[in-house]
């Protein structure tokens, strides 16, 4: 039986992992949290917390998404960011390379990675803020080891009391009647809760190495991506007012403003066909 250890399991990611993840009989699954909610308790900025919980549990993949994502916070406290996104990666990192190099390290980033004009492909890195540079340094670090590094922007229902996706956001304010702004000069490449777990799955039972895109073809603004969703949900589309990345009140750190991804390498790696941006609003709404 291989042991599977998710950490972060009550975060926006982990919430929903821990729950839809359908391995093949052979894995067992170990969740982990900071707090004491589950069964395996650990704060991973300390190494000898971390190594302790790993000897416990001596897992044979692990699946990394822990992170702080907010890029004002992690603008405001580089240090915090880099405890938080860079030295939990290196301390599991130390303990595979110490105890158990055969363990296989599965780590969710982030397509701020990305910037400037066209579609980009994973090594396409442009480095514009303090939350893309910890990700990218702890890319860095799990490349280490034997891992699969999966950058996404992902979109759905989190399953997470406490963490919000980008839609959860949208639909929440516009059902509670309130004003938001979302940005119209922002491209990505949304992919669905699904979809990454999906890829996850593939990722644990393949132990595929490398780094890979998982997102959606083409590019949809923000705003764009807003209307289309509530347009569908029936909401109410006046409460959303477009801006430029440079006008909008949330801001105060700059956003890439390009981070389309090709997910080329994935197809080819997988044989799976990516969805499109419509496809991914489409396949969400039910969600709602």
């Amino acid at each position: 039986m291989l042991k599977v250890l998710i950490l972060g399991s009550s975060g926006r990611l982990g919430a929903s992992l821990s729950s839809k993840l359908n391995l093949r009989y052979e894995f067992e699954l170990h969740l982990h949290s900071r707090k004491n909610k589950n069964e395996v308790n650990a704060d991973l900025t300390d190494r000898a917390s971390t190594f302790q919980m790993l000897e416990k549990i001596k897992p044979d993949l692990i699946v990394n998404t822990v992170a702080l994502t907010e890029v004002e916070a992690c603008e405001k406290n580089p240090s915090r960011a880099f405890s938080v996104n860079v030295s939990t990666t290196q301390h599991v990192v130390e303990w595979i390379k110490t105890y158990s190099s055969l363990t296989h390290l599965v780590h969710v980033s982030t397509d701020h990675v990305y910037d400037g004009v066209g579609v980009h492909k994973e090594t396409d890195v442009e480095i514009t803020n303090y939350y893309a540079f910890s990700k990218y340094t702890s890319e860095l670090v799990a490349a280490q080891v034997p891992s699969t590094v999966l950058r996404v922007n992902f979109v759905g229902k989190s399953l997470s009391t406490i963490r919000q996706t980008f839609s959860d956001w949208i639909v929440s304010n516009l059902r509670h009647g309130s004003h938001i702004e979302l940005v119209e000069d922002i491209c990505f490449s949304p992919t669905t809760l699904d979809q990454v777990i999906g890829a996850i799955k593939f990722a644990c039972e393949s132990q595929i190495v490398g780094t890979f895109n998982i997102g959606s073809w083409g590019s949809i603004t923000k705003f764009e991506f807003g209307v289309q969703l509530v347009s569908k949900l029936g909401l109410d589309q006046s409460l959303i007012t477009p801006v430029k990345a440079k006008d909008c009140l949330a801001y105060s750190v700059y956003r890439p403003m390009n981070m389309v991804m090709d997910i080329g390498n994935w197809e080819l790696a997988t044989g799976a066909t990516g969805l499109s941006s419509k496809e991914v609003i489409s396949s969400v709404i039910g969600e709602f």
